[in-house]
């Protein structure tokens, strides 16, 4: 991790660790996509951590031990069957953010969903910063990540938001706009995304936002 991502060596998380706790850092995990031969396709990162599956059992059983790290189940209604799901803790977050350094100003998180009988989509965009998430919405748009009217927004302000399973905000703005039909007509033009971004939405953008 280390040749992409620079760690401040504040607390005593291993690499290990840490790269376990990056892919906690936003979203309750289930722990099959921690393993080894998962990790890469999961996080989006060139990096895998060095643990077997025995290990990696235990180690996550002693972050839980610990409260750096907390239990979710959850039950399927069909099959009855019981899912396990991780998260960080408070207490885990608070060691994470020490090690990567996050500005929250800058984070912003994205996600579409269908509306009126799947025929049509809705994009949300939420972020502490209005500045920010405006940001993101108009250069998603103009770079072809989504096929949205940014005039058609709906801005909406909410007070103590949790963003991720461990982090409440005191604010958070959300931009809704409802996405066209064209998708695809305007090809995704990443290098310009990459060079307009003045956001982070996972710990890929963090790492290069860090290292620039």
């Amino acid at each position: 991790m280390s040749s992409v991502f620079h760690r401040t060596g504040r607390t005593r998380l291993t690499d290990d660790e840490l790269m376990l706790f990056d892919a906690l850092f936003d979203v309750w995990v289930d722990p099959d996509s921690l393993r080894r031969q998962h990790f890469r396709e999961f996080t989006n990162l060139p990096n895998e951590h060095g643990l077997d599956d025995t290990v990696l059992g235990q180690t996550l059983s002693r972050l839980h031990a610990s409260g750096l790290v907390r239990r979710r189940r959850t039950r399927v209604a069909a099959t009855g069957r019981v899912l396990i799901w991780l998260g960080l803790t408070a207490k885990g977050g608070a060691l994470w953010t020490r090690e990567r350094r996050p500005d929250w100003a800058r984070y912003c998180t994205d996600a579409s969903w269908p509306t009126r009988g799947a025929d049509r989509w809705v994009l949300s965009v939420q972020s502490p910063t209005l500045g920010t998430a405006r940001a993101f919405l108009a250069t998603a748009t103009d770079c072809g990540l989504y096929d949205a009217d940014p005039r058609d927004v709906v801005l909406r302000r909410r007070k103590r938001c949790r963003l991720m399973p461990w982090r409440v905000f005191p604010t958070v703005y959300e931009l809704r706009v409802p996405l066209r039909g064209s998708f695809g007509v305007v090809p995704y033009n990443g290098v310009e995304y990459d060079r307009r971004r003045v956001w982070w939405r996972t710990i890929a953008e963090l790492a290069r936002w860090v290292v620039a």
